[in-house]
């Protein structure tokens, strides 16, 4: 009996990485699509390889690498979310449409709070770096 409950949740757990592994795949294709697709995410993931260099540079303290951290990941998650809802957009109708053209602009916009954030957020980090490396 007992052999047969652990052969089972050995079956059990072997499906569950395979599971897993099947849906990793899918969001490694999604960040290579992204990357493919969306122009800005280009460029979002150099303003993060910037960050990180500046980072490294300065010896930034840990809660602002954890705050480069959250807002990078934002940026870049709703950078490929606005991929996705322009793609899907896109497939519904190429032809002029007042509520796709909405959804597109209200999409970008949420990127365009997220970027904000992250500007902001950025500027208050290292301009104090700066201004020690400067004088």
């Amino acid at each position: 009996m007992i052999a047969f409950i652990c052969e089972n949740i050995f079956l059990y757990k072997i499906g569950c990485m395979k599971r897993f592994l099947k849906s990793l795949n899918f969001a490694l294709n999604g960040l290579k699509l992204s990357f493919q697709l969306g122009g800005n995410f280009k460029i979002q993931l150099s303003l993060l390889l910037l960050s990180i260099s500046l980072g490294l540079w300065f010896k930034i303290a840990q809660e602002e690498w954890i705050w480069i951290i959250v807002c990078s990941s934002a940026v870049l998650s709703l950078e490929a979310l606005n991929t996705a809802i322009e793609e899907l957009c896109n497939r519904i109708t190429k032809e002029e449409d007042e509520h796709i053209a909405r959804i597109k602009d209200l999409s970008a916009g949420a990127v365009l709070i997220a970027s904000i954030g992250a500007l902001i957020i950025g500027i208050i980090i290292f301009s104090k770096h700066i201004s020690h490396f400067l004088f």
